[in-house]
């Protein structure tokens, strides 16, 4: 399991750096490995693709965008 998808880590990681959720926006944090592999495999990315993703949260998708993808735009 990547420990971006540990809900412990994600909650520690959170508190260390003062970031807090907001219920008003809905956020929502991917935190199942086995959804992130489903993803990146139904993306079916080559080595010369963008990837543009929207809302990356703390990376937990972005990580494995950047390792499929020549480039991964994320905001």
């Amino acid at each position: 399991m990547s420990r971006i998808t540990n809900p412990s880590y994600v909650t520690r990681i959170m508190k260390e750096r003062g970031f807090s959720t907001k219920k008003r926006f809905g956020q929502n944090f991917l935190i199942d490995q086995n959804i992130v592999d489903r993803i990146i495999q139904s993306a079916d990315l080559t080595a010369d693709e963008w990837a543009v993703e929207i809302g990356p949260g703390l990376g937990a998708l972005t990580v494995h965008l950047a390792g499929q993808a020549a480039h991964v735009l994320a905001m």
